[in-house]
């Protein structure tokens, strides 16, 4: 089954929308050294996952502390930045019926199936990996 404009702006919307409605609904509560997490590969494993403190590095950014950011995951900051940058996008592309979010995805995607991206892509999360799992999320 082939990916389509509607499915993937569908598929983003709802992604974001859940991200910031997420967000929002834990902003006032931000205690992150609560020790909870939500990753099932963590739970079940023990192991926390590359994207593992994530989210907590989303909420200290939103809360300005961007080295505290950084430390709980790097990852944060590109989530952070597709939770603001997508929903205007897809936005935008709707209202002038445009394809430039669904065209840039497949240009992404076809890069990233080249070698010389996807290794150092596949490198990147997998010394996230280590880190995270050193530093013991």
């Amino acid at each position: 089954m082939a990916l389509t404009r509607n499915k993937l702006y569908a598929f983003m919307g709802v992604g974001c929308g859940v991200g910031a409605t997420w967000l929002i609904y834990n902003y006032k509560s931000y205690n992150l050294n609560d020790g909870l997490t939500l990753c099932l590969v963590k739970n079940v494993t023990g192991i926390p996952c590359p994207s593992c403190g994530s989210t907590r590095a989303v909420e200290a950014l939103i809360h300005g502390n961007i080295i505290e950011s950084v430390l709980w995951n790097p990852f944060g900051l590109l989530l952070t930045s597709l939770l603001v940058i997508l929903p205007v996008w897809l936005l935008l592309d709707l209202s002038r019926r445009s394809d430039s979010l669904f065209n840039f995805y497949f240009w992404v995607e076809t890069m990233l199936k080249q070698k010389k991206y996807a290794i150092p892509a596949i490198a990147l999360a997998t010394a996230n990996w280590i880190w995270n799992i050193y530093k013991g999320l």
